[in-house]
């Protein structure tokens, strides 16, 4: 990690978290911090509240208890100071490319040769240059993601909350885009909160993970992923660090949250 983005202070505490949904208790008591410029991984069983934690930080779904907290301020809507990558790719398809990245920079007052620079900027770091003028059915699923992480860090966001971006892509795909998160994150450095149900995914990508219980979500435990990057899969500490994890994710709460029915609300 860069020393020059390393604070004490955290850009996100969760203190206390409980949401509801009606009668059923999504996450319970969450309690974890993420510093500036820190990459966190959130993983736990099927249902165990992921996405509903990450939408709390996000300051698009309320807390029943609890508190979400920024840089001292607390989080009670959402904000430009945090982006979002969601499941879906969430573009507009009737925008282009550019256009789609730029979408969000009315709120910097940004227009006219600054903005165009601005968002090509961004272009390039995800790697769409040539691809500026395609609109979202011209382009592949990674393409599509591609944009929908340029759009979110174009804002320049303190802290970037992605649920599961690459859930959708095949194996190949998914593999080069984490690859390629890696080396913009070094580029930008935000602070990433990244949800998985990937073990081996967030052992990649993260410099801690935090694992949560199967619903309610409470935090098991939390693990600073102690290996040098690049990271190798198959090597034998990072076999070690994911058979570690995977006795924290049991079997029979996986099970159960499998079986689950959905429910009104995100709970994921």
């Amino acid at each position: 990690m860069d020393a020059s983005r390393t604070s004490p202070v955290a850009s996100l505490r969760v203190v206390d978290l409980t949401v509801e949904f009606n009668d059923l208790i999504a996450l319970q008591e969450i309690s974890f911090t993420v510093g500036q410029g820190e990459f966190v991984a959130i993983i736990g069983p099927t249902g165990c509240g992921k996405t509903t934690l990450l939408r709390a930080m996000a300051g698009l779904t309320g807390p029943t208890h609890g508190e979400v907290w920024m840089d001292g301020h607390r989080v009670v809507e959402p904000g430009p100071e945090r982006g979002m990558v969601f499941q879906e790719f969430a573009l507009f398809p009737w925008l282009t490319v550019r256009q789609n990245i730029g979408f969000g920079l009315d709120a910097r007052g940004l227009r006219g040769e600054a903005r165009a620079q601005h968002v090509a900027k961004y272009v390039e770091m995800v790697g769409l240059r040539g691809f500026e003028e395609y609109r979202p059915r011209q382009l592949s699923g990674g393409m599509k993601q591609r944009v929908a992480i340029a759009r979110a860090l174009a804002t320049e966001p303190a802290v970037v909350l992605m649920d599961e971006p690459f859930g959708s892509l095949d194996a190949q795909s998914r593999s080069d885009m984490q690859s390629e998160l890696l080396r913009v994150w070094r580029q930008a450095r935000p602070t990433i909160v990244f949800v998985t149900h990937s073990v081996e995914e967030a052992i990649f990508l993260a410099d801690r993970v935090v694992i949560l219980s199967a619903r309610p979500g409470r935090v098991v435990a939390e693990k600073t992923i102690d290996l040098p990057r690049e990271r190798v899969r198959t090597g034998a500490d990072f076999n070690a660090v994911r058979a570690e994890i995977m006795e924290r994710i049991q079997p029979g709460e996986r099970a159960v949250a499998v079986a689950d029915p959905p429910v009104e609300g995100v709970v994921g």
